[in-house]
C-alpha cells in the first residue's frame, strides 16, 4: 500500500501510476528512492487492533509518518448507546432466525413414522434438544455469544 502527498491513500501504484504520470515507466521508478522523489510512499500497514464488535468500531485513518515511516493508523471508538441498540438487536435477530432454521431442519421435520421407531432415549434425547434450542435466547450472554446444543441424532 502506498500514499501519494499530499492526501492521496491508498495509492495504487498498477493503476494510479500510469494516469498520474502518462509518460513515465514504472520500471523507470519502481524503487523507494525514485517514489519518493513524485510524493509517493509505501505504507508500513498495521494489524487491525482488537475491539468489541457490539461496542466499539475501528476505522483506519489516515497515515502518518512514525519515525521517518509512513505507518497505518487505527482509531478505536466507543458506540452509541442507539448503535449498540441496533446492533444488539440486529444480532438477536440473526441468532433466533438460525435457531428457528435449526428447530425446522432437525426437529420439527421428524416424520410420525421415525418417531413411532425411535427408543425413548433418542425421543427425550430430542424432547430435550428442541427445548434447548427454545432456550437459547435465555443464555447469559445472548446474543453475542451462544453455545448450540447438539442434536442428540
Amino acid at each position: 500500500m502506498y500514499i501519494k502527498l499530499p492526501d492521496i491513500y491508498p495509492y495504487d501504484l498498477n493503476s494510479q501510476f500510469q494516469l498520474d504520470f502518462p509518460n513515465t515507466s514504472k520500471q523507470d521508478v519502481w524503487n523507494e528512492a525514485a517514489l519518493a522523489e513524485l510524493g509517493i510512499f509505501p505504507v508500513v500497514m498495521v494489524e487491525q487492533p482488537d475491539f468489541v464488535m457490539h461496542e466499539q468500531s475501528v476505522t483506519e485513518l489516515a497515515p502518518q509518518q512514525i519515525n521517518g515511516v509512513w505507518t497505518q493508523v487505527w482509531s478505536v471508538v466507543e458506540r452509541t448507546p442507539e448503535d449498540k441498540q441496533n446492533l444488539t438487536e440486529a444480532q438477536a435477530s440473526a441468532m433466533r432466525s438460525e435457531r428457528d432454521r435449526r428447530l425446522r431442519e432437525e426437529c420439527d421435520r421428524i416424520n410420525p413414522m421415525w418417531w413411532q421407531d425411535m427408543t425413548e432415549e433418542q425421543k427425550l434425547g430430542m424432547k430435550a434438544y428442541r427445548q434447548a434450542l427454545l432456550d437459547v435466547p435465555s443464555q447469559p450472554d445472548f446474543p453475542w455469544s451462544v453455545e448450540w446444543p447438539a442434536n442428540p441424532l
